[in-house]
C-alpha cells in the first residue's frame, strides 16, 4: 500500500513568518484521501462499509455488476468473475494506478444457487481481486465468514438430519475457505475479516438484503412457518452491520493491521431462549422451537410440496452451522480503537432489525407494528419510515453479501 504519512507538526507562528506561503513544505499539508475500490457495495455488508469509509473521508470507487450504488464517489461497471473485471486494458491500468486499498465484499451467498456459481464468484472472483490489488500495490481487506471453521460441524449435522439440503452450505464455506487461502498466498498486504451473522444497523435497524437469519424472521412473521429448527441453548452469534463496518474501516486505514480479524460475539452471543421473547413484540413470535433431528423427522412424514416444507428444509440446512457448535472467539478490536461488543448492543440491534423487518418485509396486517424499547434503553428506537409495500426474501436471486 502507498502508506499515507501523517501531516507534520505545524510550525510556530514565528517560523511561518520567515517562510513564504509558496515555499511551505508539502509535508505540512494533510494527506490526500485514500482511494478505495469496493466490491459488493450494494450488499448488507458492502453498503455499511461504503457509508463508514465515506464518513472517514475515503474516496470510494464502487465496482458494480448491474446497478449503480448511491453514495460512492464513482462507479465502475465490471465483473469480478472475469480477468481484469472485464474492463478495457487502459481503464484497468488507470483504475489500478489510482487505487490505494481494496475492500472485497462481493460474494454469492445464495444457499440455493448452483454450487458451481458459488465457486466461480467466491473463488475465481477473489483471484481477480487479488490480482488487481497486486497490480495496484494496494492493501486488500477480504470479507470472509467466521463459519469457515465449522465445515466439519456442517458435515456431521448434514449426516444427522439435513442430508443433501446442506450441500450449498458446505459449498459456500468451502468457497470462503479457498478464497482466504488465495489471499494469504498472494503476498499482498492483506487482512481477512471473519464476521458471524450480520444483522441490521444498531441505531436504525437498517437492512440492505434480507437473507439467512433475516429471511427466517420474515417467514415466521408472515405465517409461512410454524416451527423453527433449534434448541433453547443454541447460540446465534451476530454482529450489527455498522459495527462490522467500523472494523473494516480500521483495517483499511491502519496499515499496522495484518492477518485475521474476528468480528464475533463469542460467549456474549444470545441463545434462542433469549431471542424468542423479543420477537413476540413484533408479531414474529409464536413459532415452535424444535430440535433439528425431530424437525427433520416431522418433515419426512409431513405433506410433500408445500411452501412450509420447502422453507423448513432450507432452515434445517442453515441450522447445520449452529446446532451443537462451540462459541466463536470474541472480537479483539480494542487495538483498533473500537469498543468490544456488548450483550446490550447486540440485543438492541436485534430488536431494531426485527422492527425494521416487520415494518418493511412482512405483509400488512401480519406483524404487530409496535416497536418496543430495546432492553436497557430509556428512549425508543428511531421511528421506522412508512412503507406500504413488502418484498419476499425467498425469490431466487444472488446477493452481494458476505
Amino acid at each position: 500500500m502507498r502508506d499515507h504519512v501523517p501531516p507534520a507538526r505545524p510550525r510556530t507562528d514565528a517560523s511561518r513568518a520567515e517562510v513564504p506561503d509558496s515555499e511551505v513544505s508539502r509535508a505540512e499539508l494533510p494527506p490526500p484521501p485514500l482511494t478505495v475500490l469496493l466490491t459488493g457495495a450494494g450488499g448488507q455488508v458492502g453498503a455499511a462499509v461504503l457509508r463508514a469509509l465515506t464518513a472517514a473521508g475515503c474516496r470510494v470507487v464502487a465496482l458494480v455488476h448491474r446497478t449503480e450504488v448511491p453514495g460512492a464517489a464513482h462507479g465502475v461497471r465490471g465483473d469480478i468473475t472475469r480477468p481484469s473485471f472485464g474492463l478495457p486494458p487502459e481503464r484497468y491500468r488507470e483504475l489500478a494506478r489510482r487505487t490505494d486499498a481494496v475492500v472485497h465484499c462481493a460474494a454469492d451467498t445464495d444457499f440455493r444457487a448452483d454450487t458451481r456459481r458459488t465457486m466461480e464468484v467466491n473463488v475465481r472472483g477473489t483471484d481477480h481481486v487479488v490480482a488487481f490489488a497486486a497490480r495496484a500495490g494496494a492493501r486488500l481487506v477480504q470479507l470472509s465468514s467466521a463459519f469457515v471453521v465449522r465445515s466439519a460441524l456442517v458435515r456431521r449435522n448434514a449426516a444427522a438430519y439435513a442430508g443433501a439440503a446442506a450441500a450449498p452450505v458446505s459449498a459456500y464455506l468451502e468457497s470462503k475457505t479457498r478464497a482466504e487461502q488465495r489471499v494469504r498466498e498472494a503476498g499482498v498486504p492483506s487482512v481477512v475479516v471473519r464476521p458471524s451473522l450480520v444483522i441490521g444497523d444498531a441505531r436504525t435497524g437498517r437492512v440492505e438484503r434480507v437473507q439467512g437469519l433475516l429471511a427466517c424472521l420474515v417467514a415466521v412473521g408472515a405465517g409461512w412457518l410454524d416451527r423453527l429448527p433449534g434448541t433453547p441453548g443454541t447460540r446465534l452469534d451476530m454482529v450489527p452491520s455498522d459495527y462490522l463496518a467500523r472494523v473494516v474501516r480500521a483495517a483499511v486505514t491502519d496499515v499496522r493491521v495484518r492477518g485475521d480479524l474476528w468480528v464475533t460475539a463469542g460467549p456474549l452471543a444470545p441463545t434462542y431462549a433469549q431471542l424468542m421473547p423479543l420477537l413476540g413484540a413484533f408479531g414474529l413470535g409464536g413459532v415452535e422451537l424444535v430440535d433439528p433431528v425431530v424437525c427433520a423427522e416431522r418433515l419426512a412424514s409431513g405433506p410433500a410440496g408445500t411452501a412450509a416444507r420447502r422453507l423448513t428444509r432450507q432452515l434445517l440446512a442453515q441450522s447445520t452451522v449452529l446446532h451443537g457448535a462451540e462459541d466463536f472467539p470474541p472480537a479483539e478490536v480494542r487495538a483498533l480503537g473500537i469498543e468490544p461488543l456488548t450483550a446490550e448492543l447486540i440485543s438492541t440491534a436485534f430488536v431494531r432489525t426485527a422492527g425494521r423487518l416487520a415494518e418493511h418485509h412482512v405483509p400488512a396486517g401480519r406483524a404487530a407494528r409496535r416497536v418496543p424499547r430495546p432492553p436497557g434503553r430509556a428512549t425508543p428506537p428511531p421511528r421506522q419510515e412508512t412503507d406500504t409495500s413488502w418484498t419476499s426474501p425467498f425469490s431466487p436471486s444472488s446477493s452481494s453479501g458476505c
